[in-house]
């Protein structure tokens, strides 16, 4: 007995003695996956409480009926949704409507009139509800595979929720290609995460099963808007800033997700029409700060908005305008210390999330180019960020609050969502 103690001390002691292996997860300092730690049925209970909250919510659009505006061309009138048989499927995924390439969408609304036996409202306002519903709940999954715990992922599912921003999205049947881009878009991610996940010993390592239905979400998502094309740039930034992952592997495994999006980019550009507008810096610019102010929850949210005016500027402000816009991509880097432990934190990468997935409507350049439908997809970084940074500021408050030494601050478990 005393024989193996010694050995054990000695191996204790060797300063080169190798360390165990690291799995993946560890290396790539992905936050802990919580949604394996809590009992399913917390989770069912959230999940069912959403649902329920979100019918009560936008239960006074069933009524609504159709709105003069897109839905007789995309519903009313739409010439493919009438059944699911084959001379209507092959249109719809292989030609442009309404000048647009959006095949999963309009799969989504023949469901809704097989499903209803007709061209209701009624059923397609209860089918954007749902959709709506199991967009929040993916938000709440997604919160809870980047690290959170069960009540910071309700809260960030929540605002997305409530926000105000969604209600053009949700009322209107024509902004269902949002709903159903939005949705796979977050399942996508919520895909790549868990593939990024190396299975505890002992399990089974489902990685490449991961990698492969978050591809196929992104093929979905890109299907339903090209909105979401992007996506993969978001996986990037969480790439390096959160897991400070480095090496051609990073990029090999967006090469699928990179040719899809440019198959669908290809699609959309060749169905859109020419808009006649040229895409010009200060533009871009106020529909940036635009955007960002709507997403805080306290702007005016109409349908349409007049595209902002350069004559309205004098040339010195349009020109600081600019030079703002450009530095509010800079401003996430400055929360990024590579070389601090708490490098891993996700609050520069839902930055970009917002950023990024603002970006494909701007260069399109329409002649309306800030509407709340193209919130819905950054909203749900917006939502996450806020709590992301809520639980940073409440925990740096905390030491100071109940009198917390800072090396027992150090000693107390950090969820890696708001390291």
């Amino acid at each position: 007995m005393k024989s193996k103690r010694r050995k054990q001390s000695a191996t204790l002691a060797r300063p080169n003695a190798p360390k165990p292996a690291r799995s993946r997860h560890e290396a790539g300092n992905l936050p802990v996956v919580s949604v394996d730690a809590i009992p399913r049925w917390q989770h069912a209970v959230v999940l069912v409480g959403f649902l329920l909250l979100n019918l009560l919510l936008y239960q006074r659009t069933f009524g609504i009926g159709f709105l003069s505006v897109d839905d007789g061309d995309y519903v009313q009138n739409n010439p493919y949704i009438g059944s699911l048989h084959a001379a209507t499927l092959k249109p719809i995924f292989t030609a442009p409507y309404f000048a647009n390439y959006a095949p999963a969408n309009l799969l989504s609304y023949a469901l809704d009139v097989a499903l209803a036996g007709g061209r209701s409202a009624f059923a397609f306002h209860l089918s954007n509800v749902l959709w709506h519903g199991a967009a929040v709940c993916l938000v709440y999954l997604l919160a809870l595979t980047m690290g959170a715990e069960i009540l910071p992922a309700a809260a960030a599912a929540l605002l997305f929720l409530l926000h105000p921003a969604h209600v053009e999205v949700v009322a209107w049947i024509s902004s269902r290609k949002d709903l159903v881009a939005t949705a796979f878009a977050v399942l996508s991610m919520i895909c790549y995460l868990r593939y990024r996940r190396q299975q505890p010993d002992g399990q089974r390592d489902y990685s490449v099963a991961w990698y492969a239905a978050s591809v196929a979400a992104f093929v979905v998502a890109s299907a339903a808007k090209q909105s979401v094309l992007l996506l993969p740039a978001v996986m990037l930034a969480w790439d390096i800033i959160v897991e400070r992952r480095r090496g051609w592997r990073m990029a090999a495994d967006k090469i699928p997700f990179g040719l899809a999006a440019m198959f669908f980019g290809w699609m959309t550009w060749n169905a859109q029409p020419a808009t006649g507008q040229a895409l010009r810096p200060f533009v871009l610019a106020a529909t940036e700060f635009a955007n960002l102010w709507l997403l805080t929850g306290m702007g005016n949210y109409v349908l349409y908005r007049a595209a902002p005016d350069p004559a309205a500027w004098g040339a010195i402000a349009r020109f600081a305008l600019i030079i703002a816009a450009t530095l509010v991509w800079v401003l996430p880097l400055l929360l990024w210390r590579p070389k601090s432990p708490s490098a891993g934190t996700p609050a520069p990468a839902l930055c970009y999330w917002v950023l990024v997935q603002m970006v494909p409507p701007m260069l399109l350049s329409f002649i309306v180019p800030i509407t709340d439908r193209y919130l819905f997809l950054p909203s749900v970084g917006f939502c996450l960020l806020l709590v992301n940074v809520a639980l940073s500021v409440e925990r740096d408050r905390l030491p100071s609050i109940v009198g917390i030494s800072e090396n027992q601050k150090s000693k107390i478990k950090i969820r890696k969502f708001c390291a």
